[in-house]
């Protein structure tokens, strides 16, 4: 069953299209541990009446810490050589927090704070799952201990009292899982508190193995198809969102949950056809190495992304070459040190090892979380005069509605510029960890008003879009209050404001339909509170990859003039319920390219060589020519893109922080276009 779970994940990870549900090898990795655990610990307590807590975790780190910390160090090693210079020290971080197993609550952390999962994926994000594990491991026996205890004084069976705790534990764990993925799904997806139960189940089912093996096999037989029918669904139909707009992992993570109870059962007693088929060859010899499998795979295929370009042919060799090191792990790595006798006799020496071979490790990662990306670069002393686009043509006596900066107010250019990449990712308004803006798997609820308020006034601004808003803010901030006004943030991920587009995210595997939700219920709740001023902008990309009523992407060439027109939609609603509209125009962005923006500067090339062509005008612009200038437009680019360049440093100021936002220092800079554009709404 290991080898069935592994193979799930790797196949997930390696081709998702294929397996867009195969994380659910993670929640069998949890129920079988259970299990396993469980079935060994009843033994020992059968054997002596108790459990030798000390004699378990020399063990376990026996078993669990050889691969693990060969793969972090390797990891951190290649990061070291070949990871881009400004991802080095985060990696380094996550690396740190992989080798002490809390690797789950360091992506907690991230999860809830959107600019830093914007980063690049991650070679220890899988750490996550073994965390858990670990901390489980941790828990346990203890557990265990206690009831063989408490059993013993009272003349219990140590089974039933363990069945007992672990249903407890189940609907308890079960329960906080629902309730938790409604409100913070990153935070339900990782935590220990709401895996609890799967493991739980696992060590329920080993509690009760006596009776199932009383079991007829033809029953046991019926259990186990409908645990691989079940197993198979659930990888085919649940994606990254989860189903039918549900969050994963909620309840239905008791889909695979108990779809591996099933096997587990069918697996108990005298051998059926289901025991047969989870002992084909190939699939026991996947299970037998499917722990350094797991570790080795993913780092293999994100250092890979470093150095070539990745697909679904490279992911075939990729897989194959995690296979050839997992093979090498398993026999002379994680075999040796667990069958030691030596070792196994020897418990105080086992910990000294342990605990100094996690210190070693911890080091290696702390001297690449150490590690500074700094650069020197010569700013241009002059600068093209910066031309916005002419405006649309308006009629005689018409206000000018498109706002900008005025070159005079742009960051004045300087000589030479010292770029630290850790403080340019830092560079960002720490807002997003409030709850103001939604992931990808959040659901469609809306914010909390008063977390997502800032400032105080007798006016009220609504900032409102995708992750450019929540970049953004400093700026319409800095306005509002200006003009004794508050401002409630309220953005979704990637989450475009077009009424009637719907587009494709592969975050989520499929249509974005939380988004659509998202965008109904704001332009709903703006309608009734109606607000002084709604402030709309989005990442060019917001609205790319639209797809039809089917979910079928529609032509790529026309999705511009699909989103403006749905923009249009959106203003003319909040025209009509008599409320202002400002849009922003489509922030520029360097993308992934390496070389553009600050990880080119790092690289060791010229201002002039990380330029980037500007974008063609957006949504955004083209809705605003549609409303022929009606509602203004707050222009973000001119100065970091004069004569169709956009350069990744103005005057003293770096531009961007990451692929796609502004720093919050530039957004700064952007103040007064939003000053100007709240004058002619309140003129």
């Amino acid at each position: 069953m290991r080898g069935l779970a592994v193979l799930l994940v790797v196949v997930h990870h390696a081709w998702p299209g294929v397996l867009p549900g195969g994380f659910i090898g993670v929640d069998v990795f949890f129920t079988v541990s259970g299990f396993v655990i469980g079935s060994l610990l009843l033994a020992e307590i059968d054997r002596s009446g108790a459990v030798n807590l000390y004699d378990f975790w020399t063990r376990r780190a026996r078993r669990i810490l050889p691969a693990s910390l060969l793969v972090v160090a390797a990891t951190l090693g290649a990061t070291w050589l070949w990871a881009p210079e400004d991802d080095r020290r985060a990696i380094g971080e996550d690396g740190l927090w992989a080798s002490l197993f809390a690797a789950n609550f360091r992506f907690i952390h991230q999860g809830t704070d959107y600019f830093a999962s914007e980063r690049d994926p991650s070679p220890f994000q899988h750490f996550w799952s073994l965390a858990v594990e670990e901390q489980f491991y941790l828990a346990i026996p203890i557990i265990f201990a206690a009831c063989a205890l408490l059993a013993r004084r009272r003349g219990w069976s140590p089974r039933l009292c363990l069945v007992v705790v672990a249903a407890v534990g189940c609907v308890a764990s079960l329960a906080w899982s629902i309730q938790l993925t409604s409100d913070h799904q990153v935070v339900a997806y990782f935590s220990p508190l709401t895996r609890a139960w799967q493991l739980a189940a696992g060590v329920a089912t080993a509690c009760a193995v006596p009776v199932l093996i009383r079991w007829s096999v033809l029953l046991r037989d019926c259990l186990g198809l409908a645990g691989l029918l079940a197993v198979a669904v659930t990888g085919v139909v649940l994606d990254d969102a989860g189903f039918a707009g549900i969050a994963y992992p909620s309840f239905l993570s008791a889909a695979p949950t108990l779809a591996t109870v099933a096997l587990l059962v069918a697996g108990t007693g005298t051998a059926g056809r289901t025991a047969r088929v989870l002992s084909f060859a190939p699939l026991r010899r996947a299970g037998d190495v499917s722990y350094s499998l797991y570790l080795w795979h993913w780092p293999v295929m994100i250092v890979a992304s470093w150095l070539v370009t990745t697909g679904p042919a490279v992911n075939a060799m990729l897989v194959l070459l995690a296979y050839a090191l997992a093979e090498l792990t398993y026999r002379y790595v994680e075999n040796p040190v667990r069958r030691s006798s030596w070792l196994a006799d020897r418990r105080s020496v086992t910990a000294l090892v342990a605990v100094s071979s996690i210190g070693t490790v911890t080091a290696c990662a702390n001297e690449v979380a150490s590690y500074t990306a700094r650069v020197s670069v010569n700013v241009p002393s002059t600068s093209p005069r910066a031309q916005p686009p002419p405006p649309p043509p308006r009629e005689p006596g018409r206000p000018v509605t498109d706002f900008d900066l005025d070159p005079s107010e742009a960051p004045v250019t300087t000589g030479r510029l010292e770029i630290d990449a850790a403080d340019v990712h830092a560079d960002y308004p720490d807002i997003d960890r409030r709850g103001c803006q939604k992931g990808y798997t959040d659901g469609a609820d809306l914010p909390d008003l008063d977390s997502c308020t800032f400032g105080s006034g007798s006016r009220t601004i609504y900032l409102v879009g995708d992750s450019m808003a929540t970049a953004l803010s400093p700026a319409v901030r800095i306005a509002a209050d200006r003009h004794g006004a508050q401002v409630r943030v309220m953005a979704k991920a990637s989450c475009t404001l077009a009424t009637g587009v719907t587009v494709h995210k592969d975050q989520v595997g499929g249509p974005y339909r939380s988004c659509d939700r998202f965008r109904e219920n704001l332009l709903t709740h703006l309608e009734r509170t109606r607000p002084d001023a709604v402030v709309m902008v989005n990442s060019d990309g917001s609205a790319a990859r639209q797809v039809d009523r089917g979910g079928r992407e529609t032509r790529e060439s026309t999705w511009i003039d699909r989103a403006a027109a749905g923009l249009v939609r959106s203003v003319e609603r909040l025209d009509a319920a008599g409320i202002d509209v400002l849009l922003i125009e489509n922030p520029a962005k360097p993308g992934d390219d390496a070389e553009r923006g600050t990880r080119c500067l790092l690289g060791g090339r010229t201002v002039a060589q990380c330029a980037f062509r500007r974008p063609e005008p957006g949504a955004y612009e083209t809705a605003y020519r549609r409303l022929d200038g009606r509602v203004p437009l707050v222009r973000v680019n001119t100065q970091a893109c004069p004569d169709d360049r956009c350069l990744p440093v103005l005057g003293r100021t770096v531009v961007w922080r990451d692929h796609s936002h502004f720093t919050m220092t530039y957004v700064k800079t952007l103040a007064p276009a939003f000053d100007r554009a709240l004058q002619h709404v309140w003129r």
